[in-house]
């Protein structure tokens, strides 16, 4: 299994309260995983290709959403680093 340490972080960042005691009432702010930028591109991009009726497997189109997705975010480093 291939490992990717750059995934963009989270999509949309967002946190969930949650009391830490039921006594104090006091609240925390708990971040909530969603997907990262990287799913969230891969899946825009698979969408793209199924909406062309791209002749591929699904192994291959699923290759391809993410091949697309890792170009994605390079791109957007490259214009932070600009």
């Amino acid at each position: 299994m291939s490992t990717h340490p750059n995934d963009g972080g989270q999509a949309f960042p967002c946190y969930r309260d949650m009391a830490s005691s039921l006594m104090s009432g006091r609240a925390d702010r708990v971040p909530v995983r969603g997907m990262s930028l990287r799913d969230y591109f891969a899946a825009h991009a698979l969408q793209g290709m199924l909406a062309r009726g791209m002749s591929k497997t699904v192994r291959e189109r699923a290759d391809a959403a993410y091949m697309h997705a890792d170009a994605m975010l390079r791109a957007r480093e490259a214009s932070d680093a600009g």
